[in-house]
């Protein structure tokens, strides 16, 4: 008789699980058959020249942000997705919320380094406040219940 042991796997890979383009798919199936090889190695062998590209083109700065703009208009915002249904309506809205949090984030991130140099403080300071005060929140909602919403924190 086998016993099953659901502790800890002995495989380490990670499952990426995404949506993707049909084509990418169909074509990533195409050559997995005439290579006669499991899938997700057609898969897992494309993504790391991927990443070996995109990691490529971080170097210079006009072409990171040619690549963002790509990945932004060719595969964050895809014209093909379907204002109408309810599922892509909320994928493109989920996008423009990422989208727009980043961007505070970044302007956050550039005023706090700003507050650093012209109070002549290290960059961790502001790591360790920050880990205290969120330390503070995470007490405070197991005790009430409650977080504040997030303009009471900031107004810029």
């Amino acid at each position: 008789m086998k016993f099953f042991h659901f502790g800890k796997r002995k495989n380490p890979r990670k499952v990426c699980g995404f949506l993707c383009d049909k084509t990418l798919w169909i074509v990533t199936w195409a050559l997995t058959q005439q290579l006669n090889i499991p899938h997700y190695c057609t898969v897992e062998h494309a993504l790391q020249i991927g990443i070996a590209a995109i990691a490529k083109a971080l170097a210079d700065e006009k072409t990171k942000l040619k690549l963002i703009d790509h990945l932004t208009q060719e595969h964050l915002l895809k014209p093909r997705l379907d204002p109408e249904n309810p599922y892509d309506k909320e994928v493109l809205e989920k996008a423009k919320t990422l989208e727009i949090q980043r961007q505070e984030v970044e302007i956050y991130t550039k005023e706090l380094l700003d507050i650093c140099d012209t109070e002549d403080l290290h960059p961790l300071f502001l790591l360790v406040v920050a880990q205290s005060w969120l330390k503070e929140l995470r007490d405070r909602r197991q005790r009430v219940g409650d977080i504040p919403h997030r303009h009471e924190f900031y107004q810029p």
